[in-house]
């Protein structure tokens, strides 16, 4: 719910900056991405987490039982023992899929709420979607960034126009508050 909360607020107000949103942002760019790489990636976990390491999917959340917090601290600990095929997505990307989630419990041992470790095995991850990871790297447009980010590396369910248009304009909103810096 606090993520759908943050993609609203997001979407209709003026800032879409957390401290998560700056510390990506540095993180990013620090390591490659170019501003309107780090805006268009930025815009896609905006709107899948709202840039935050340590949330699950709310529609798994009475299947599991466990608040956001119980889920990252069980999972880091080995009590919940089914992070990786319980279908939930996790993190400031939403990885869903199991070979993806067992990729970063291995990256980020024992802490997988870590906002750093998070982005650490992103950049990881994205480096094998080469045109993606082209793109974040060279490109100085942030719709275009975010597109590949959306339909080639993300690829939510919903794949329509709006929601294009949707997470690019997070994006835009965070470049236009951030690049000036």
């Amino acid at each position: 719910m606090k993520s759908i909360l943050v993609f609203i607020l997001c979407f209709i107000t003026i800032s879409c900056v957390t401290d998560n949103v700056k510390k990506a942002w540095s993180y990013l760019t620090s390591h490659g991405l170019t501003k309107a790489g780090a805006a268009g990636l930025l815009g896609n976990l905006q709107a899948e987490s709202g840039v935050r390491p340590n949330v699950y999917e709310h529609s798994k959340k009475k299947r599991i039982g466990l608040s956001d917090d119980d889920y990252v601290k069980k999972t880091n600990n080995g009590s919940y023992k089914n992070f990786v095929h319980d279908k939930a997505g996790f993190g400031i990307a939403q990885w869903t899929y199991h070979s993806r989630k067992q990729n970063l419990l291995n990256h980020c041992k024992g802490k997988i709420g870590d906002l750093e470790c998070q982005l650490s095995f992103l950049l990881t991850e994205l480096k094998s979607y080469k045109s993606v990871y082209r793109a974040l790297t060279t490109s100085k447009d942030v719709s275009f960034c975010s597109k590949e980010v959306m339909l080639k590396f993300e690829r939510p369910a919903n794949k329509s126009s709006a929601n294009i248009n949707k997470r690019a304009s997070m994006g835009k909103k965070i470049y236009n508050e951030l690049a000036k810096n």
